[in-house]
């Protein structure tokens, strides 16, 4: 994507924020884009390989709309500091600020790029950039400025661009809606869920978190049950805890087996120095306990893939809405061949989990006696998946991709 010259299509402000030597911006946020209005001093442009500037527009004078077209290269919807130029570009002052806050939505799982650029780099497209999969919702992504390596943070030029093309998508028409773009000068925090919590009637949960850093952090996670509600865990006493991790230390919430089956879910909103995972124990009197270490899953992904084998064992599904609107998931099985071998469709309310074995879903029998993968798309709402394969007594967790 060489060559890359931006092409200024629209001035929707004049006066430029601020040229040369300017004060830093984040105190304690700095916004560019707020529904149709720019920011003072910003400009928004757009082109593609094939100097497409027609397919920008706003929509109920609420968000802006791209229709990439079809049979492009690569596009790119980019806001800058003052009118856009070649040379002797401007730049502001955002090393105070620490991430990047967009809201987008767009095709169900299709990705774009999302990227920022000093006044000194290249149209060239070498840029570091993140790539988001969008849901046909809008969803807030938080991103940290330092993955945008190589950006001089104290002269940024592009506040923001969103590149088309950075994918297999390049050649097909694709829609995306985008309401706003902020800088905070706070940590970016990343919802992480638990998908499954279990406690009582023989199962055991526990979730460790772990600050990487060398300096103190807080967090917070919250319990819900299977239907959205707040679910009080009896270890904690409550439906939330506070964690304030020390430099390097660790933390964990325990449900322990005690009394009937409970079910639920664990989400924290954690800041990008701190890592964690789950744990689930079985334990069945006259067996050794049986226990699955598990990833936490994101909160944004509207497609989740994972890989299942009932030849001889059993898939156990928790699939979960994150989102603040009803979700709408097809599910596809395909055999080891790659053929399709089964269909389903579930409705999850916002903030609702589901659990089940894999082949009692109805459409996915052919699953019992196969294996092959799954594929879990939300057309609406999002979708967190986590699945667990039992051998008898045995059980073990199945990693999904999420996109």
């Amino acid at each position: 994507m060489s060559n890359r010259s931006y092409f200024f299509a629209g001035l929707f402000a004049t006066a430029c924020l601020c040229t040369g030597t300017c004060l830093a911006q984040c105190a304690p946020e700095q916004v560019a884009l707020n529904g149709i209005t720019l920011g003072s001093g910003y400009s928004i442009g757009l082109n593609t390989s094939g100097n497409r500037t027609d397919w920008l527009a706003t929509e109920a004078a609420a968000d802006f709309v791209m229709r990439y077209p079809a049979g492009q290269a690569w596009g790119s919807v980019f806001i800058t500091d003052g009118m856009a130029v070649a040379t002797n570009r401007p730049g502001i002052d955002l090393s105070t600020c620490k991430t990047l806050i967009i809201e987008l939505s767009g095709d169900p799982g299709s990705t774009v790029a999302v990227g920022i650029k000093d006044s000194n780099q290249p149209d060239d497209g070498t840029e570091a950039k993140r790539t988001l999969t969008l849901s046909g919702d809008f969803q807030t992504y938080t991103i940290p400025l330092s993955s945008f390596i190589g950006v001089n943070l104290s002269k940024v030029y592009v506040l923001c661009e969103l590149v088309f093309g950075d994918s297999q998508q390049s050649q097909t028409a694709q829609t995306v809606r985008l309401r706003s773009i902020k800088f905070s000068s706070a940590s970016a925090l990343s919802t992480k869920i638990l998908p499954q919590l279990a406690y009582g009637g023989g199962w055991y949960s526990a979730v460790y978190f772990t600050n990487t850093s060398a300096a103190a952090v807080s967090f917070r996670a919250d319990f819900f049950a299977d239907d959205g509600s707040s679910l009080t865990l009896p270890s904690v006493g409550s439906s939330n805890k506070v964690f304030n991790l020390g430099p390097r230390s660790t933390g964990i919430i325990e449900a322990p087996n005690t009394g009937p089956l409970t079910q639920g879910y664990v989400s924290a909103a954690l800041p990008p120095e701190v890592a964690g995972y789950g744990v689930f124990r079985w334990s069945n009197a006259g067996s050794p306990d049986q226990e699955a270490v598990v990833p936490l899953s994101g909160n944004t992904a509207t497609v989740s893939t994972l890989v299942w084998d009932d030849t001889k064992y059993t898939t156990a599904i928790a699939i979960l809405n994150p989102a603040s609107v009803a979700a709408a998931v097809s599910v596809t099985v395909r055999n080891e061949s790659g053929q399709i071998i089964g269909t389903a469709a579930l409705s999850l309310a916002p903030g609702n989990k589901k659990t089940f074995l894999l082949r009692d879903l109805p459409g996915l029998g052919a699953v019992s006696g196969s294996r092959g993968s799954v594929d879990f798309v939300a057309t609406t709402g999002a979708a967190s998946v986590l699945g667990l394969r039992a051998n008898g007594a045995a059980i073990t967790s199945i990693p999904a991709t999420d996109r």
